[in-house]
């Protein structure tokens, strides 16, 4: 990932939207992204030169791809905190619902089965 060409964290977000997401483990989001395994965590940081800022805290993104170091991702500001936390969020809530789905699903087919017993 060419991050030095990303204007802003959307441009950042947009490319991780591109990667398939189906696991979550110890704060990471884990999938795939064209074939290979992704791996996207966060940390959250106080920053000594954010000091200025009504709260010093930044959320640094870190993505490898296949074990090795992809990009990392510092944010500037509270409203690049908040969108990089709500993107996290909302990718984690997706997969859960597709766990949800899945063990729906299993659950029915073995219910089915032990109906035709």
């Amino acid at each position: 990932m060419k991050v030095s060409k990303l204007n802003n964290v959307q441009q950042f977000l947009d490319k991780l939207n591109k990667a398939n997401f189906t696991e979550i483990k110890d704060k990471k989001l884990i999938g795939k992204v064209l074939g290979n395994d992704i791996v996207v965590g966060y940390n959250i940081e106080i920053d000594g030169s954010l000091i200025g800022n009504e709260f010093p805290i930044q959320v640094v993104l870190h993505v490898r791809i296949n074990g090795e170091y992809a990009a990392t991702w510092g944010c500037i500001d509270n409203a690049e905190n908040a969108k990089v936390l709500r993107w996290f969020c909302k990718i984690k809530i997706q997969i859960r619902e597709s766990e949800r789905e899945l063990e729906n699903r299993k659950r029915q087919i073995a219910q089915e089965l032990i109906d035709i017993l």
